[in-house]
């Protein structure tokens, strides 16, 4: 079973004013001009990760605007136009399907999550107002408002304010980290009561259940797991520390951000699943591609034509360096010396072996890479995005050909890649779905005058038209 956000809801949040639904899909392309409003759709989808809200009230409901996954300054920084009156308020449908081709059938499980952030004068970090949790088939919505002193809950038309002085004598402090324990809290105390009025609560339980087991199993795991490759990835270093290397190799969990080359990438365990499809301009067709051998760090550096082998080398009790070996002259370098472009690649191959289960976001996967090793990396991320989804923000015609080129060969359904062109207006960011048909057509027209796809047609048209001019005379 794959998780996978379907939808974004955003409203003040940075370019975003007006209420704005932002389809997702599992291979999402981000694309647009620079500062258009790319970034925003896959902070605030960061933002939710990294705060990691929780339901009951608690002192750790503060929007946490800087952390290891992304660092937003404060409410004022995110909120439209810097006005700290306004509500921000991002929504987040939820969806769960399983692989293969059409997996976003509507009996699938999802669920709609929407918050909204408030904050008061001179407040720099604001707070949660509120959480709406929605049942999909049935509409039914269990709305928590963080009042004064109070939790108000709603749910089937029945409304109920709890005081934050009776969650504390129920000893609930220490369960706040689970769904589970807070599930059972209102299944006592909000929804046993509403079966004493059954005219009210008609239809009401089978959506109760739906909303626990949405929670329970993969709307809040979603959020754990979600990782990024950074764009402003930083380079090789031409020695590492073995301590600290030791200590990244104990960690419980993979990194839920990949931003520089270390030593732990070389040796860290790889989703099975994960097999590279790509060889040239031939495509493997579905069925091979479940199959195979996992792809390994050293192959997809030998595909991409940057170095035959990686490894790690103790140069002192204390330090270690990462070496390459040449595909063609087979010398030995140190990876500092071999070029800009494979310490910013590896990251984004490390994401892609990654075990987590949660959606992947990859900004700017072409950094530092020819037009070929563009195309294969692209391929890369179209396979990983078939076991998880995958969110990239490029601004590459190279990755967004392969993906159109992976639709028309039929390695992946086109229902399952849209491209989001993100673009500016007076009234805020604007953003143009556009889907892929199955012989790899866009099933829109591209927006114009943004500049994309057209400046090669210019430039081509330009020096057609210089060609036609007579030589200058030499002076």
């Amino acid at each position: 079973m794959i998780q996978h956000f379907g939808s974004l809801l955003l409203k003040n949040f940075r370019g975003f004013r007006k209420r704005t639904r932002v389809p997702l899909a599992p291979l999402t392309l981000l694309v647009g001009p620079n500062s258009s409003g790319k970034s925003s759709i896959s902070d605030a989808l960061l933002l939710v990760a990294q705060s990691r809200f929780r339901t009951l009230p608690d002192d750790e409901q503060s929007p946490k605007w800087g952390g290891n996954l992304v660092d937003l300054g404060s409410f004022a920084d995110v909120v439209y136009n810097h006005k700290a009156d306004r509500d921000i308020e991002i929504g987040v449908e939820v969806r769960a399907g399983f692989l293969g081709k059409g997996m976003l059938k509507e009996e699938n499980c999802r669920a709609n999550i929407h918050f909204i952030l408030r904050a008061g004068k001179n407040d720099k970090v604001g707070r949660l107002a509120s959480i709406c949790f929605t049942d999909y088939l049935s509409g039914q919505e269990l709305d928590l408002r963080y009042v004064p002193g109070a939790l108000r809950v709603r749910f089937a038309g029945h409304a109920t304010d709890i005081s934050h002085h009776e969650l504390r004598n129920l000893q609930l402090r220490g369960s706040y980290r689970h769904w589970r324990s807070e599930r059972r809290f209102f299944e006592r105390y909000v929804f046993r009561p509403l079966r004493k009025i059954p005219k009210r609560v008609r239809g009401s339980d089978a959506a109760w259940e739906r909303l626990g087991l949405s929670l329970d199993f993969f709307l809040w795991p979603i959020f754990n797991e979600v990782e990024r490759v950074s764009s402003g990835r930083a380079p090789a270093r031409r020695w590492y520390s073995l301590l600290e290397a030791q200590t990244d190799a104990r960690r419980s969990r993979a990194s839920d951000v990949y931003d520089e080359v270390d030593p732990t990438m070389l040796t860290s365990s790889v989703d099975p699943r994960f097999t590279p499809y790509y060889e040239g301009l031939r495509f493997e067709t579905r069925s091979r591609q479940m199959t195979g051998l996992p792809i390994s760090l050293p192959g997809a550096l030998e595909e991409l034509d940057i170095a035959e082998d990686i490894s790690s080398t103790t140069v002192s009790p204390y330090h270690l360096s990462i070496d390459v070996k040449d595909n063609r002259t087979g010398i030995r370098s140190n990876l500092l010396d071999v070029g800009y472009g494979a310490s910013q690649v590896i990251p984004v191959l490390r994401g892609c072996m990654s075990r987590a289960r949660g959606p992947l976001i990859v900004e700017q996967p072409e950094i530092h890479l020819h037009p070929r090793a563009q195309s294969i990396v692209a391929g890369y991320l179209a396979k990983r995005s078939q076991h998880r989804q995958t969110i990239v923000e490029t601004h590459s015609v190279h990755v967004v050909n392969q993906a159109r080129l992976l639709v028309a060969a039929g390695v992946l359904p086109a229902e399952d890649v849209i491209v989001l062109f993100v673009g500016r207006s007076k009234a805020g960011s604007v953003v143009h779905p556009i889907r892929i048909n199955a012989q790899g057509d866009f099933s829109a027209e591209w927006p114009t005058g943004y500049g994309f796809f057209e400046e090669r047609y210019r430039d081509t048209l330009e020096l057609l038209r210089l060609k036609g001019k007579p030589p200058r005379e030499s002076e």
